[in-house]
C-alpha cells in the first residue's frame, strides 16, 4: 500500500558490494599485469643492451683480427685459430669497457687532466677492458640466456 517505503533491497546492497569487490579485484589484476609488463620490458631492455654491446664487439673483433694480421705490428702468418682468438678477444673488449665504466660510477672522476693524463687513462682502461672483458662477456651471456628464459616463461 501507500505506507510501503522505498528502501534499497538486500539484493541491491549485496550486488553493489559485489561490484565494489569485483572492481578492486580488477584493479589489483591490472596493477599486477602492469608490474609484469614493466618487469618484462626491463628484461627486454637488458637483452637489447647485450645485443647492442655484442654488435659493437663484432666490429671491434673484426678490427682486432685486421690489426693483428694485416697491420705492420701484426703477424701476417697467423693461423685461423689465432684469428678466432683475436676475434673473441675483440668481441669481449666492449663488455670489459662497460664493466669498468660501471665500476667508475662509484668513484666520481671529475679530474681536469692534461692530454697525456687522458691518453694514459684511456690506454690503461683499454688494457683492463681486454683483461676483464672475457669474464664480463661470459657473465653477460649467461645473464642474457637466463633473461630470455624468464621472458619466454612470461609469454
Amino acid at each position: 500500500g501507500p505506507e510501503q517505503r522505498i528502501a534499497p533491497s538486500h539484493d541491491s546492497r549485496q550486488s553493489s558490494l559485489y561490484q565494489v569487490q569485483r572492481n578492486r579485484q580488477q584493479q589489483a589484476k591490472n596493477k599486477e599485469e602492469q608490474q609484469k609488463q614493466k618487469y618484462k620490458d626491463a628484461l627486454v631492455d637488458s637483452r637489447s643492451e647485450f645485443i647492442g654491446t655484442a654488435a659493437i664487439g663484432i666490429l671491434v673483433g673484426i678490427f682486432t683480427v685486421w690489426y693483428m694480421t694485416k697491420s705492420r705490428y701484426g703477424n701476417a702468418d697467423a693461423r685461423f685459430i689465432d684469428c678466432v682468438g683475436y676475434f673473441f678477444v675483440g668481441i669481449c673488449i666492449p663488455f670489459g669497457w662497460k664493466f669498468l665504466t660501471y665500476l667508475q660510477s662509484f668513484f666520481p672522476l671529475t679530474i681536469f687532466g692534461s692530454f697525456l693524463f687522458w691518453f694514459v687513462f684511456w690506454s690503461v682502461k683499454l688494457i683492463l677492458s681486454i683483461i676483464v672483458g672475457i669474464p664480463a662477456f661470459i657473465f653477460q651471456l649467461v645473464k642474457t640466456i637466463l633473461t630470455q628464459k624468464k621472458i619466454d616463461k612470461l609469454e
